[in-house]
């Protein structure tokens, strides 16, 4: 009942072994929440393929509650953008914050063209130093960073590992908060990179394809958000 109740624990596959055999024993422990139930004797051959369909059983639900809440995560973000049509504070900070809590990251920002460089619009996670720092020095289009490289060619740029990269320059902002992984993608307005969508992790854990789709999704969606602000009118 306690694997039940606890929402990070109720998707887990619990197999019962046990001596008792008494059929009202076995629909008990099913009505509980047990994925299988076996008899104590079992055969180790048994028990490992039981363990084996239990667990991709799992991971098929897995996939498909990610792919629910995926979907959820941009109908929310579409449905601020169209309660919110003039306000690109509102959609960026959305975006962020879905585009963080879906693809996992550790830290989320949404930069936007001032001039000659990338401010911070939005943000979400990340230490308040890491913040401050980003909050207060623009980055410019450049191979050094991973903004920069998005601004200089216009895609999508991912390093699984900043300080094994020999082009990037890790900030004081990066040794601050520590973060290895990074994943830039553009925000494009009148064909230009208008700003970027940034995520970060603390550990070297690339970001797969899944995730990266999810980002340029978002991306495409604060993209929006700035041809909605261009408009006349």
């Amino acid at each position: 009942a306690a694997l039940r109740d606890d929402p990070a624990l109720r998707h887990l596959p619990v197999i019962v072994i046990s001596g008792v055999d008494e059929l009202d024993s076995v629909v008990r422990c099913l009505e509980m929440g047990a994925a299988d139930y076996l008899p104590k004797t079992v055969d180790p051959a048994i028990l490992k393929a039981r363990i084996a369909s239990s667990l991709a059983r799992k991971r098929l639900h897995d996939a498909e509650r990610e792919a629910v809440e995926r979907q959820a995560a941009s109908n929310d973000v579409l449905a601020i953008m169209s309660r919110s049509a003039f306000d690109l504070q509102i959609v960026l900070d959305a975006v962020v914050r879905a585009a963080v809590r879906l693809c996992r990251a550790d830290y989320g920002v949404a930069y936007v063209l001032d001039g000659d460089a990338y401010r911070v619009a939005a943000s979400d996670g990340g230490s308040p130093e890491l913040d401050a720092w980003e909050r207060s020095h623009p980055i410019r289009p450049g191979r050094d960073s991973v903004v920069g490289r998005v601004a200089v060619l216009g895609e999508s740029i991912a390093v699984d590992d900043v300080l094994a990269d020999p082009e990037y320059l890790a900030t004081p902002g990066q040794r601050v908060s520590g973060y290895r992984t990074l994943l830039g993608v553009p925000i494009e307005g009148d064909g230009a990179v208008t700003g970027v969508l940034a995520l970060a992790r603390n550990d070297v854990r690339p970001f797969g394809g899944p995730d990266r789709a999810l980002a340029i999704g978002f991306a495409e969606q604060s993209g929006g958000g700035f041809a909605i602000r261009s408009e006349p009118g």
